[in-house]
């Protein structure tokens, strides 16, 4: 039985994109990505132009520019032979589901210290 390790990483490239408020000045209240700190970010858009790294709620920047991957709780290892015995594979969770990534899954060493990392600003390879 594995413990549940969660990991973050960002995966649509428009959140790469820095946080633009426009050259207007109409004050909504948005959300965006960012890079730097590695979390969705408040701030006020203009109006007009921009980018579409703008959001109207956290959630939404969240559920866009971060997918959680987690461990099973259990594993059979009959059902995945093929596997090392020294990996985890790892399914995306159902807020991710929607996503570009519907489907995927990954595999991480077990011994790996980067699995208590939480990994942001790097794109999945």
């Amino acid at each position: 039985m594995f413990n549940s390790v969660f990991f973050e990483i960002y995966f649509s490239e428009l959140c790469l994109l820095p946080v633009d408020p426009g050259p207007c000045f109409g004050g909504i209240k948005s959300w965006a990505w960012d890079s730097n700190e590695g979390t969705c970010v408040p701030f006020l858009y203009g109006g007009c132009r921009g980018n579409r790294n703008r959001f109207h709620s956290r959630r939404s920047c969240e559920r866009r520019c971060v997918v959680r991957l987690e461990t099973p709780k259990t594993v059979e290892r009959s059902k995945y032979r093929n596997v090392h015995p020294n990996t985890r594979r790892l399914t995306l969770d159902r807020a991710a589901e929607s996503s570009d990534f519907k489907g995927a899954s990954r595999q991480v060493h077990k011994n790996d210290t980067a699995q208590a990392d939480i990994l942001h600003g790097k794109s999945p390879s």
